[in-house]
């Protein structure tokens, strides 16, 4: 599985300040034959979200080195 975090420029958003940054994750997996790639928007880059999205995962992960996959097992 493979992850990484895009920062994403959001207008209009409810409850947040016009322009404020948050993230779009996009994680890539499954069978070589049939990937899957998912994305996921939140106002947050912490670890608590990786780990949240990464919960049932069992294999090899790829990522950058973003200190917020170091708690990933």
């Amino acid at each position: 599985m493979q992850m990484d975090e895009t920062r994403v420029q959001v207008m209009e958003e409810l409850g947040g300040a016009d322009g404020s940054q948050s993230f779009m994750w996009v994680m890539r997996g499954g069978p070589p034959e049939r990937p899957v790639i998912v994305y996921r928007y939140h106002p947050r880059r912490s670890a608590a979200i990786s780990l949240q999205y990464l919960s049932s995962i069992q294999g090899h992960f790829q990522t950058d080195g973003h200190e917020g996959y170091s708690e990933v097992e």
